[in-house]
């Protein structure tokens, strides 16, 4: 495969990733947006390159944004996870293993009361909720009491 000069074609997994990129005609900057990227960090995960005290390095990364990645322009975990240099039944299995989880935590919902399962869900929704202070509760924040 051809590769363009500021590309590291050593990096398979970003070569691959650009070409799925383009194929879908989205930029860096709307495929790092939905897999909850940086654009530098896309761009970094593209060329196989990262500054390091100035210096350009081999990238590194992580399985998890590995799959973020791989998810947003459709290529095969167990493929991206190759390309990037895992192994994907290490990887693969703790995805497994959390689909599971999700499962016995819903077969757990649907087993409980109508009322606990709207506290749970209370729950949930204040945990994700950004946090928003009401002048009251700002005021005594900052006059910490």
């Amino acid at each position: 495969m051809l590769c363009s000069v500021p590309v590291d074609c050593s990096w398979a997994f970003g070569v691959r990733l650009r070409a799925a990129r383009e194929q879908l005609r989205l930029s860096r900057r709307e495929a790092a947006r939905r897999a909850g990227l940086s654009e530098a960090r896309w761009r970094q995960l593209e060329k196989g390159t990262q500054p390091i005290d100035g210096v350009e390095q081999p990238v590194s990364t992580r399985p998890d944004t590995v799959f973020k990645a791989a998810d947003v322009v459709g290529l095969d975990p167990r493929e991206a996870l190759l390309l990037a240099g895992f192994e994907p039944d290490e990887h693969l299995i703790s995805s497994d293993l959390a689909a599971i989880q999700r499962r016995e935590l819903l077969d757990w919902f649907d087993q409980i009361t109508p009322a606990r399962r709207a506290a749970v869900l209370g729950m949930i929704r204040a945990f994700s909720a950004p946090l928003a202070l009401t002048d009251d509760c700002r005021s005594r924040y900052e006059a910490g009491s």
